[in-house]
């Protein structure tokens, strides 16, 4: 084999190399996000669990403590709820976000986004 040929076939392979080596930072990558957000909904879940726990306490024993809890696990729903939010509005490819819109509308977006992708795949 001369020079330039395997000169060639090395460079190919380098190639097919450095892809591979993107596939699997990309497929890495993607697990990890996806772990990631199950842990999130998850915990999410679970915060809606106990905030319906708490309401119902609220309602049963109307006290400062049962307030004061009820309050802590929506603040912390809110927070969790707005991160998912962020992440819509990034994902969403909006270049504009005023603080007028609400992250319903971006949630909104993407949900609309995923079933026309849906139809198209179909």
């Amino acid at each position: 084999m001369t020079g330039w040929k395997m000169e060639k076939k090395f460079r190919t392979l380098g190639s097919f190399g450095t892809l591979l080596s993107t596939l699997k930072i990309r497929y890495e990558t993607i697990t990890y996000s996806k772990r990631k957000a199950r842990i999130r909904g998850a915990n999410l879940s679970d915060l809606e669990t106990k905030i319906k726990e708490c309401t119902k306490k609220c309602d049963e024993q109307p006290n400062q403590e049962n307030s004061n809890d009820l309050e802590i696990l929506q603040t912390e729903y809110d927070r969790q709820y707005e991160y998912i939010a962020q992440g819509a509005i990034i994902h969403s490819r909006v270049n504009w976000y005023g603080k007028k819109k609400s992250n319903k509308h971006f949630l909104n977006l993407e949900n609309a986004k995923k079933k026309k992708k849906a139809v198209l795949e179909s």
